[in-house]
Formats: C-alpha cells, structure tokens, sequence
C-alpha cells in the first residue's frame, strides 16, 4: 500500500539500492496535483538506520508540482528489491505509467549515479522565465510593399516576408503624368443625317 508522503527525500547517492524512471509522460489526474503530464520515479533506498524505504515520485512536466508516494506494508517485503519494485511498478503503472528497468541492477555505479541524477529533478522546483526574457525571432523578415507615395530612388516601405532584390533595370514606381491633347479643327461631325437634316431647315 502507497501513501502520499509531504516529505522531501533526500538521500545519499550511495543509499540507493533500486531506482526505475518512467520511459512515458501520460496524464495523470491524481490529488493534489491538476491534470496534466508528468514524469515519475521509483525508488529503492536504505536510511541510516539501514532499514529500506519504497517511494514513488510524480512530478508534473508544466509547473513542477509533485507528490511523492511512500510503501506503507511490511518492511519485510522491502528485503528483495525485485518484489519491491514490483508493488510500486503495479502501484504506478495504474496511473499510466511505463518503467525501464532497475538502473543499479543494469549498470552498477554509473547507473546509481544517473539514478540520483533523475531523483532529484524530480523533486527540482520549475524555473520561471525571466520577466524581462526576450522572445524568440519570428521567421518573419522585411519585404518591399509598392506603394503610389514612393517616388523614384526612394527606400519602400518594408514589411511582414522575406525582401526581393530589385532585378537590373527594373524602375521605381512614380506617379503617372496625366496630360491633355486639343482636338484638330478637322474633327468629323458625327451627328446622325437625320438630326443635320433637321438643322439646315
């Protein structure tokens, strides 16, 4: 049987005696946590007093709020570290969770090394972002807009995409000249015969 524990546990990197870390994030919906992914640990440890503890740890991937799980039965089922992992590996996996396997068992001393390494950012409070952290660049960068108030050798307006070179021989937008042509005196009448008809009477 697993309790939740408010104890913090800290331990020596040579207490360690078993330790699984999940392979998954899945979301847990346990108290007093919300909702949301998270890692989790087991852990296998001896006290000072050598006698052995069992913890599961859960940690929430977004704020960093977790809840640690300790093995209330008898101490005596602790003895094989095999059986020991098992309880909690049922315990844990009933929230969602997949293990790899004991990491002490498989690699020794670098395993117990990597073991304490990961029981403890499991228990490491989430590190806000700065107030005054500035924001990634966007992949957005200048391009030229036309514009009818740009004027010959003027610098466009640059906005939004990525900016196109001007091809050789290619001329700045200018405003179009508009002029007027007075009609030649031999223009043709282009009244309809009826109406001119009409007129002579």
């Amino acid at each position: 049987m697993f309790m939740s524990s408010s104890e913090d546990v800290a331990l020596a990197e040579s207490a360690i005696v078993a330790f699984c870390a999940a392979l998954n994030a899945p979301v847990v919906h346990v108290d007093p946590l919300d909702p949301g992914p998270a890692r989790a640990g087991i852990l296998l440890a001896r006290d000072t007093d050598d006698d052995l503890h069992l913890w599961v740890r859960i940690r929430l991937i977004a704020s960093g709020e977790g809840v640690t799980y300790e093995f209330q039965g008898d101490p005596g089922d602790l003895v094989d570290s095999r059986v020991a992992l098992e309880s909690a590996l049922r315990f844990s996996e009933g929230m969602g969770f997949l293990f790899e396997q004991d990491m002490i068992a498989r690699s020794g001393k670098p395993g117990r090394a990597r073991a304490n390494r990961i029981w403890t950012s499991l228990f490491a409070a989430r590190q806000a972002e700065p107030a005054n952290a500035s924001r990634p660049e966007t992949a957005a960068t200048p391009t030229s807009v036309l514009s009818r108030f740009c004027h010959a050798g003027a610098e466009p307006v640059r906005i939004g995409r990525a900016a196109t070179e001007q091809k050789p021989g290619a001329h700045a937008l200018t405003d179009i000249q508009l002029a007027s042509q007075q009609l030649g005196t031999d223009c043709r009448d282009h009244k309809k015969p009826r109406a001119r008809l009409l007129g002579s009477v």
